[in-house]
């Protein structure tokens, strides 16, 4: 979505007339409660990333890059809590690359250590 700026003060104050609400910011949640008089795109300055997810009313929502670095969402009329967050993009695969790898790591020296202690027995057998 694309704006026209020459009039920024303006639109923004138009944009803002019928809408009411707050919003709480921590590390990687923001959320809040807003009420429409009519549905709108809501924009937060915070920039647009993949890793970011929005849900309305507890429901997964849309999330869309406005003005080419900005994260929104399309809010209907009415209240409603909203809720963004970040999840890093890859780190829950990179979780489960990390844990198989650690338990390959453990069975193969498991398994090197047995292997180690059989062919001890075996040299002691032949002596």
């Amino acid at each position: 979505m694309y704006y026209d700026f020459s009039s920024y003060e303006k639109y923004i104050d138009e944009l803002s007339k019928d809408t009411k609400g707050k919003f709480n910011v921590t590390t990687n949640n923001v959320a809040g409660r807003v009420d429409l008089d009519n549905a709108k795109m809501l924009c937060l300055s915070f920039p647009y990333s993949v890793g970011w997810h929005a849900k309305i009313d507890g429901r997964q929502a849309d999330t869309y890059r406005v003005n080419d670095l900005f994260i929104g969402i399309e809010v209907p009329a009415g209240e409603h809590t909203i809720e963004f967050y970040y999840i890093t993009p890859g780190i829950r695969i990179g979780a489960v690359i990390s844990a198989v790898s650690i338990a390959a790591i453990i069975v193969l020296g498991v398994l090197h250590r047995k292997k180690q202690t059989l062919i001890k027995k075996h040299n002691k057998n032949i002596l």
